[in-house]
């Protein structure tokens, strides 16, 4: 190689490492001093954290409790999951923990009692006791029996003509 290659070959990555260390950089942000507080809507605190006013805030307890369930006891109906799911980002509708605090919006609130183990035990057992009886329905509820032939149980092999 000649030692012009080389020169190029040099200033080719003093380039690269220029731009690797120019992207490193960082640019702080100016600080204003004269801004604005910032007034956020008034909140009352709940143990370590401030919630709004406009929720009624509700702590998994019970090991068996799922979104429907605290819907029901708190607004009457099930089908309110989803507005919980929508005030809830953070939590997933099918991984609720003990500890996990839900926020119930007011607006859509029947009762404000909190959830009694009892009631989530009901809940579950409601839909095992419909199912049990649709079983129970089901065996009683028997087609006739008609009689099988020897010769229409052979699907496959040789048939004896």
């Amino acid at each position: 190689m000649r030692p012009a290659h080389h020169i190029h070959l040099v200033y080719f990555f003093i380039l690269i490492l220029a731009l690797v260390f120019a992207g490193c950089v960082t640019i702080p942000k100016p600080v204003m001093k004269d801004a604005a507080p910032v007034i956020e809507k008034p909140t009352k605190p709940m143990g370590n954290k401030a919630y709004p006013d406009d929720y009624y805030i509700h702590t998994v307890s019970v090991p068996d409790e799922n979104l429907s369930i605290i819907a029901h006891w708190y607004t009457g109906q099930q089908k309110n999951w989803t507005v919980l799911v929508e005030c809830n980002p953070t939590i997933k509708p099918n991984r609720i923990f003990l500890g996990n605090k839900i926020r119930i919006p007011r607006s859509i609130m029947t009762r404000q009692i909190p959830l009694t183990p009892e009631f989530v035990q009901q809940s579950h057992a409601e839909p095992q006791q419909k199912r049990k009886k649709k079983i129970s329905q089901a065996k009683t509820k028997t087609a006739p029996v008609t009689p099988v032939k020897e010769e229409d149980s052979l699907l496959f092999g040789p048939k004896g003509y």
